[in-house]
């Protein structure tokens, strides 16, 4: 449970940080790709976008590696 809860958090943090470079089509993709999600690896293809959208935009994402 907790590492559920760390991951919906770290997806919210960084939607927060990288919302103001999304358009709202964007966001809404980002959010049904975290609804629709089924694995660890899109987990980690969801949050590695989300990386490249804040490293492009010179801003660094909160550290955590997910299970």
């Amino acid at each position: 449970v907790n590492q559920a809860n760390a991951a919906c958090t770290f997806f919210a943090q960084s939607m927060a940080i990288c919302r103001p470079y999304l358009n709202d089509q964007q966001a809404k993709i980002f959010e049904s790709r975290f609804a629709s999600m089924g694995s660890r690896a899109d987990y980690v293809a969801i949050v590695t976008d989300l990386g490249h959208i804040a490293a492009s935009n010179q801003r660094k994402l909160p550290d955590f590696t997910p299970w």
